[in-house]
């Protein structure tokens, strides 16, 4: 939605898109999902093919975008990059052995199947300190969240 397009009767994003898609047809509030307000200005809905267009056609749209579904891809990263047990990158790093890979992801949700343990072998036991007011905590087998905050 182009931000600059919400009429100035309204309070917030969240007020706009509510009433947007009210006057589309009978549209439950549940309907509604979610708002995007930071990087971008819309919403996610649960919409039908026609209200989809009659969105469409309201002053402030800018882009409509079906929902795709994503697969997970692997929770056994040797397997999906070809690792060789007998010779190569793998057998050579002494097979990631004391290795953490730390991504930062603020939407990552534990309970996703992609950490699920099964099949995975025990947690290392070393204990990575990053500075002296963080902490590590173990989630799941192939999960590790820090803790972690600056004081100044």
């Amino acid at each position: 939605m182009d931000n600059s397009a919400m009429p100035a009767s309204f309070s917030d994003h969240h007020s706009w898109y509510t009433s947007t898609l009210s006057s589309i047809g009978n549209i439950p509030s549940s309907s509604l999902l979610y708002t995007y307000d930071h990087v971008m200005h819309g919403f996610s809905a649960v919409l039908s093919q026609s209200q989809v267009e009659q969105l469409e056609q309201i002053p402030g749209h800018i882009a409509t975008f079906s929902e795709a579904s994503g697969h997970f891809h692997t929770t056994h990263t040797r397997e999906f990059l070809g690792l060789k047990q007998k010779v190569g990158l793998w057998p050579a790093s002494r097979f990631g052995k004391d290795v953490i890979i730390g991504i930062i992801d603020t939407g990552i949700w534990p309970e996703s199947e992609s950490f699920n343990d099964k099949g995975m072998p025990p947690a290392p036991a070393v204990l990575v300190k990053l500075g002296p007011n963080s902490t590590l905590q173990t989630v799941t087998t192939n999960l590790l969240v820090p803790d972690f905050s600056i004081k100044e």
